[in-house]
């Protein structure tokens, strides 16, 4: 039988196409909020493409940040890690403080400048307590004072890091205890909705700096069960016909209270079924690299600056494809000269891996 493990082992994958899809769809999803327009994509497709990409990355790095747990000391994973995260982030935040911020701001450029606002934004280089605002830049958009919202996520990337290997050291990971974690935390979730009433509009106390605590349910959910797809990959067929019935399942569950369950059940099978079916252009994206994280990180204070420059004008759809095409060549500069450098370093943490291809490893 075929097994998702077995095509791991034997076939390049479409991660990094994946991961910058899902990144796109974030950027999409962003731009109606930021031109104070609804959005046609969820009214279309039944699901918010933001949250949809969001998703998705935390489904491929359950996936393979497991695997790289299993391999790597707690020394080597925790410096894997931030080698991945904080370089790249690191210098968006500074270009944005000291670049976006000096362009776009309205106040005196010497009021920005002695301002602890500005310099306080550099410790979003550290994915914990995120600041979203800088001393008069973005104020009066449709998402007023916001700077780079997308880095709300990092923190809870970073929450799953760090419960990870405590689950893998109290022996939780193994074949059937990480199908009883993934449970409890389905039941778990499923009451914080339905006894205390959580949502993203009320999302409950803070954790881990500015993660909630539904966020952190609600998205932690998908790297589990990503983390569980990788623990049992061995076990798991690789199959056409269940990637299909996971599709019209979702298909079938949008515009309905079902939606989320569908996900959950149906879109981190789909995930892998097209990470390994038909390898696209293999040659082509290893050389390219994955644009995927540079591409997320820049997205939003590019989108915010062209709202500005536009007089808030500009419409969703060119918003999307205009900042498209200036933050893929930006994105390549991030990976080519930040993100893979720091990736090279990375790997030389990593003992040999028992199983699965190295460029697989390449996770966010």
């Amino acid at each position: 039988m075929k097994t998702l493990g077995r095509v791991f082992e034997d076939r390049t994958n479409n991660f990094n196409l994946i991961r910058l899809v899902a990144a796109f769809l974030v950027l999409a999803g962003h731009s109606y909020p930021l031109t104070g327009k609804p959005s046609t994509l969820t009214a279309v497709f039944g699901y918010d493409p933001g949250q949809l990409g969001v998703a998705i990355f935390f489904i491929i790095s359950g996936f393979l940040i497991t695997r790289s747990a299993e391999n790597r000391s707690l020394i080597e994973y925790t410096l894997a890690r931030l080698l991945r995260i904080v370089p790249a982030l690191a210098v968006v935040a500074f270009a944005t403080a000291f670049i976006v911020g000096p362009i776009f701001t309205t106040v005196p450029l010497k009021q920005y400048f002695a301002s602890a606002e500005t310099y306080s934004y550099l410790t979003n280089a550290i994915p914990y307590r995120t600041q979203f605002t800088l001393p008069g830049l973005f104020y009066g958009l449709p998402i007023s004072g916001g700077v780079n919202g997308s880095l709300w996520t990092l923190p809870l990337e970073a929450a799953c890091y760090v419960i990870l290997p405590v689950l893998l050291l109290a022996g939780l990971m193994q074949r059937y205890w990480v199908l009883g974690v993934t449970a409890a935390a389905a039941i778990a979730l499923l009451a914080g909705i339905k006894v205390f009433g959580l949502s993203f509009g009320n999302a409950g106390p803070v954790l881990f700096g500015v993660t909630q605590l539904y966020q952190l349910a609600y998205y932690g959910m998908y790297f589990l069960i990503g983390a569980a797809l990788w623990v049992h990959r061995n076990d798991i067929p690789f199959s056409w016909v269940g990637a299909v019935i996971c599709l019209v399942l979702m298909v079938a569950a949008r515009h309905t209270s079902y939606a989320t369950l569908a996900l959950y059940l149906g879109m981190p099978y789909l995930i892998m079924y097209l990470a390994f079916a038909r390898p696209i252009a293999p040659v082509l994206t290893k050389k390219i690299g994955d644009l995927s994280y540079g591409t997320y990180l820049m997205a939003f204070p590019l989108q915010q600056s062209f709202v500005s420059l536009s007089g808030k004008t500009v419409g969703a759809e060119m918003l999307t494809l205009v900042v498209t095409l200036v933050v893929l060549p930006l994105a390549w500069l991030s990976w080519r000269y930040i993100e893979k450098p720091a990736l090279n370093w990375k790997n030389g943490f990593r003992r040999p891996a028992a199983t699965g291809r190295p460029e697989a490893a390449t996770a966010l």
